[in-house]
């Protein structure tokens, strides 16, 4: 935080002060980061960027960008854009560090997806009698995690 001093002088005979310019000493600092996604509701296929809002001085800042723990190569601005994000990176770690001659800080921000609803596993045919209870099984992966609901396939009735 920058900082303005001041000089006072004042003696016995004569109190009413007298006060100097002021002088701005300015305090040398690590960055101090936050991470910011371009917008927010992404989904498969959508593409993004991501902004590392750094505050320091000296200013001359490099950066640094990992995503799960892994770095990014040659991508040393203060944004990095993802293109054509897949359901696979879900939940993926987005880490910055920025860095100047004081030192350096990092921030990290998780991928959250919108994810529609995918069978990873169908229900299998199953044999009963009339009355019998039978026992199906499916299941699907999605953000938010899906809801099951039973229906007819030809009357779109509510069976379980």
């Amino acid at each position: 935080k920058d900082e303005e001093i001041l000089c006072t002088a004042f003696s016995e005979q004569f109190r009413a002060p007298r006060v100097s310019s002021g002088v701005k000493i300015r305090m040398k600092h690590k960055p101090r980061i936050e991470l910011e996604f371009s917008r927010d509701n992404l989904g498969e296929g959508d593409s993004f960027e991501v902004m590392c809002k750094a505050e320091a001085y000296p200013v001359n800042l490099r950066y640094d960008w990992f995503i799960n723990d892994i770095a990014i190569v040659d991508e040393t601005s203060e944004v990095l854009k993802i293109e054509n994000i897949q359901r696979e990176n879900d939940q993926m770690e987005i880490k910055c560090r920025a860095e100047n001659e004081v030192g350096s800080s990092e921030a990290t921000k998780v991928l959250n997806l919108s994810l529609q609803p995918k069978m990873i596993k169908h229900p299998q045919t199953t044999l009963g009698r009339p009355e019998e209870t039978v026992t199906l099984s499916c299941q699907a992966e999605g953000n938010p995690p899906p809801r099951y609901v039973w229906v007819k396939s030809k009357s779109n009735e509510l069976v379980g």
